[in-house]
Parts: C-alpha cells; structure tokens; sequence
C-alpha cells in the first residue's frame, strides 16, 4: 500500500474513552505500509500527559511500518504541553522548557533499557509532590516499577498470558489504594482499573492496544506519611 491518509484526534483523557480512542487509531493505522499518514489534532483539546506514552506506542509501531507520521493542527495550549515533556520532539517540534517541573518527560526505552529506566524513574520522582514515604518504601517503590518493567517486556514477546503483575504491582495497589490514586493496567483487549474510590472496573475494548499498559496516578494532595508494614517506628526519619 502506498497512499495517504488523514485521521481526526479527540481530546485524549486517561479513561477506558482515552485507551479505547488510542486502540482505535491503532486499528485504523494498522493496514498501512510506506503511507503518509496525517494526524489531524484540531480536535484535541487536551491530552494526558500520561497518556502520551500509549500514544507514542501506537505512533511508533505506524513508523515501523515505514509509514510518514505528521502531526498538524494542533492547538497552542496542547502543543505547549507536548513540547515541555519532549513528546513532539519526535514529531519535528523543538523542546520547550518546562520552568516549573510539571511534566514528567516522555522517553522511548528499548526492552534492553533495564538500567536507563531505573536511573530515569529515579530522576523524574525527584522533587516530584508525591506522598512521604520511608526510605525503604521508596526503594520498594521503585524496584515495583522496574519489575513491571521487565515483566511488560516479557509480556510484550508473547503478548498471551496473564497480565503482567507480580508482587511490584500488588504493593502498587496496596499504595494506590490507600493513597487514594488510579490504577490502570491495559493489554490487547483488556481493560482493568482501580478507581480512587477503591472500585474495581473490568471490562474489553472493541478494538486491541498492541502492547501493554501499566499507569500509575498518585494523588499528590495526599498528606500522610508512607511506611512499610514490616518496618519498626525508630526506623523511619
């Protein structure tokens, strides 16, 4: 195939409605080879910055396919965001500086990248306004999501089985759940989230996400302080 095509983007909200919108661009990209393929953004009048990350993956697999991606229309204060946290530097925009330290960048790893994501999950925590957590729950916090990491990876080669987990996303959840944060895991079809409110919702998209989604989103208005169980009083600063 070698022809164009023009694809509306709505407003992007991290939502079964977001995740579902994603799988259907995906979709519609999908039969396309060596094709110019223009994103018409008019529409989007807002975006994530989470969920820039479930973009960029549908975004790359197009390219891999040889395929012209172009980005147009899009509004000021979307393009504003998009450029502080890197996304649109793939995309032929340059980087604007993100005075505040409000964004967390986005970043492509390849699955050998075990290291330069824990170093980069390390930095973008930094001065971050998350909850207080003990020294030990952070560091656990932090080997969590590089077990999800690596268990996406996994995941990623066979894309069958059961949706990567393991104890990193089972103390997430305990986290979440008390922190009152969203948790959100997204594969092929399934979708799973715990809302704020500690309400499971499960249910399948329509149409596939080629890949797998772990999305964390703290409530940083949370002011308690976060300590392991196993932890002793005299332990913790």
């Amino acid at each position: 195939m070698n022809q164009s095509a023009t694809l509306p983007v709505a407003p992007i909200i991290s939502n079964l409605e977001g995740f579902s919108q994603i799988a259907d661009l995906s979709a519609k990209m999908k039969p396309y080879r060596f094709s110019g393929i223009n994103l018409d953004m008019r529409q989007m009048t807002w975006c994530d910055g989470n969920m820039c990350a479930p973009l960029g993956a549908v975004l790359y697999h197009a390219g891999r396919n040889l395929n012209e991606l172009s980005l147009t229309h899009i509004p000021s204060d979307v393009e504003s965001l998009l450029c502080k946290n890197g996304f649109l530097t793939h995309y032929g925009r340059a980087k604007r500086t993100d005075t505040y330290g409000s964004t967390i960048q986005y970043h492509r790893f390849e699955p050998e990248d075990d290291r330069v994501f824990s170093y980069f999950i390390d930095e973008q925590f930094r001065n971050k306004a998350i909850p207080e957590m003990s020294r030990a729950l952070h560091k656990k916090f932090l080997e969590a999501l590089m077990e999800i990491f690596s268990n996406a990876v996994l995941h990623s080669e066979t894309k069958r089985g059961p949706i990567p987990g393991g104890l990193g996303l089972k103390l997430l959840r305990e986290f979440i759940q008390k922190n009152h944060g969203r948790l959100t895991v997204v594969s092929d079809k399934g979708y799973w989230e715990q809302h704020p409110d500690g309400n499971l919702e499960m249910t399948r998209m329509i149409n596939p996400f080629p890949g797998t989604v772990v999305n964390i989103e703290i409530n940083t208005s949370d002011q308690k302080t976060y300590v392991l169980s196993t932890e002793q009083v005299d332990e913790i600063p």
